[in-house]
């Protein structure tokens, strides 16, 4: 960001605070809005993957889903 305010030059629209959207995110405050929400996305997948996972090593509704029950 600061280079970028230095020089001019931002590698990707979003982190372009001043221009409109297609070329920029429009403002710091728009920019600010958008990585909270990418980073709750993250963070909320995260817990669901953890939640999945606890569900199916724990003894919980998907245990005995994935078992192989062709034995002979």
């Amino acid at each position: 960001m600061i280079r970028g305010a230095i020089t001019g030059f931002f590698p990707y629209w979003f982190l372009k605070p001043a221009a409109a959207y297609p070329n920029g995110i429009g403002s710091y405050l728009n920019l600010f809005i958008f990585t909270l929400v990418v980073g709750l996305i993250f963070i909320a997948t995260g817990y669901l993957m953890v939640f999945l996972n606890h569900l199916h090593l724990s003894g919980g509704r998907f245990t005995n889903l994935f078992k192989n029950n062709n034995q002979i």
